[in-house]
């Protein structure tokens, strides 16, 4: 989402990209960094995802269980409050969750064309409130999320952690201080007629997802599919804040002011997600030319899209266009190409967790090999995507992280010569 008031993202760092590279990558000038702005889908990551490489032969499996990570998923999920329903699915785990955002009218119609192709369509889980939690008020709709929320409505470090720590009096904030990602592209646009000419209020006022297409392919087999492992789909439309089919109507004046009206409830699309996998010719190295204002040499990243996210695209937009239409939907089109690598702002995977220090930067507790009073809490050190968001991921294992450290280091009683030993 990139809503956010003009001046807080970042487009003065230096970075270069390799010749055929193309990347994206923006950064945002403001205490609690993305996550004010962040399109809060907060599902957990499963035993399929772990166990991946067992699977499918691809790689290697992450260095823990879902038995180990989940007691952390449902602390985090208490903490910040997730919305969404039990829905059984072997791809994304039920966790503990409020009550769900209520889909609308779209949301049905889509839903009933997904269930014709036996293709699930769901409440998304998302960290927005929809019941008041601890000192936080509930969602208010007011439709900015894109710019932070106001009221603290939805999970964001500037009104959950950072606070909470400032109150203990013990808060040092340090400011100024200075791979794999996730495919996304529009698998298909289009507009349901069963909503031309209805009332244009808004109905798209909390700027959340609400719905999702959780991952249904390679479930039962991992070879089901020409690519291995699974994406999932982001679907929406309704009234949003600008008619953006504007320019489909060919026409001026009063009868292009009456078209957009009685379009603006109609329009729906569908946004993939879709995981790369790890490859040794996506990295970053320093540029041996190009420096900043400060003389800091500048990263250099080299990423293309691999064989295996392209026939995922392909493969959503089969899919997308069929939901559409099965639901009595006219299909418009897709995307030409997916968004730039680093759209997704999920960067994942430049210092793996694994048990061999010779081929990973971390343990399973993300406490560096080499440096063991050193521990990384962020989404480097998953040794791949998935096809869900990172954030809730990053808190949970950060939380787990926190309390093994505090155990082996930090502790009065861990403190002597083995302070900081090294996990298994």
């Amino acid at each position: 989402m990139r809503t956010a008031p003009e001046g807080l993202w970042e487009h003065d760092i230096v970075y270069t990209a390799a010749p055929g590279t193309e990347w994206e990558w923006l950064r945002v000038k403001v205490t609690g960094g993305k996550t004010n702005f962040w399109g809060r889908s907060s599902p957990r990551f499963a035993e399929i995802d772990f166990r991946a490489a067992s699977l499918d032969g691809f790689d290697v499996d992450w260095p823990l269980t879902y038995e180990e990570i989940a007691p952390y998923y449902s602390r985090v999920e208490r903490y910040i409050g997730v919305a969404s329903t039990v829905q059984n699915r072997p791809s994304n785990p039920d966790g503990e969750y409020l009550p769900p955002m209520k889909f609308r009218c779209l949301h049905y119609i889509l839903a009933a064309g997904a269930e014709k192709l036996g293709v699930p369509y769901l409440l998304d889980r998302i960290a927005q409130l929809t019941v008041p939690h601890g000192s936080h008020p509930r969602c208010h709709f007011c439709g900015d999320c894109g710019s932070g929320c106001d009221t603290g409505s939805f999970f964001s470090p500037s009104w959950f952690t950072l606070a909470e720590a400032e109150k203990t009096g013990r808060l040092e904030l340090r400011t100024n201080a200075i791979a794999c990602d996730h495919l996304y592209g529009t698998s298909a646009s289009g507009f349901l007629p069963q909503l031309v000419g209805q009332p244009p209020f808004p109905d798209h006022v909390s700027a959340s997802t609400i719905a999702w297409m959780p991952r249904w392919q390679n479930l039962k087999n991992p070879r089901e599919e020409k690519f291995i492992r699974g994406y999932s789909v982001y679907p929406g439309g309704g009234r949003g804040e600008f008619p953006h089919f504007n320019n489909r109507f060919e026409e001026f004046a009063s009868r292009f002011k009456r078209d957009i009206k009685r379009y603006y409830p109609a329009p729906a699309g569908f946004t993939i997600q879709a995981p790369s996998l790890p490859s040794r010719a996506n990295y970053v190295d320093i540029d041996p030319e190009v420096k900043d204002v400060f003389g800091i040499p500048a990263l250099r990243f080299h990423f293309q899209w691999g064989p295996n996210e392209l026939m995922m695209w392909e493969h959503s937009k089969d899919v997308c266009r069929e939901v559409l239409r099965a639901a009595g939907g006219e299909y418009w089109g897709a995307g030409e190409k997916p968004q730039s690598p680093g759209y997704s702002q999920h960067e994942t995977g430049t210092a793996r967790m694994g048990s061999d220090a010779k081929k990973f930067v971390t343990n399973k507790y993300a406490q560096c090999h080499d440096v063991p009073n050193l521990y990384l809490c962020d989404a480097s050190i998953f040794p791949f995507c998935t096809d869900k968001t990172t954030t809730l991921g990053i808190l949970a294992f950060a939380l787990r992280t926190c309390e093994y450290w505090w155990t082996t280091c930090a502790a009065p009683e861990a403190r002597g010569p083995a302070r900081c030993k090294m996990g298994k």
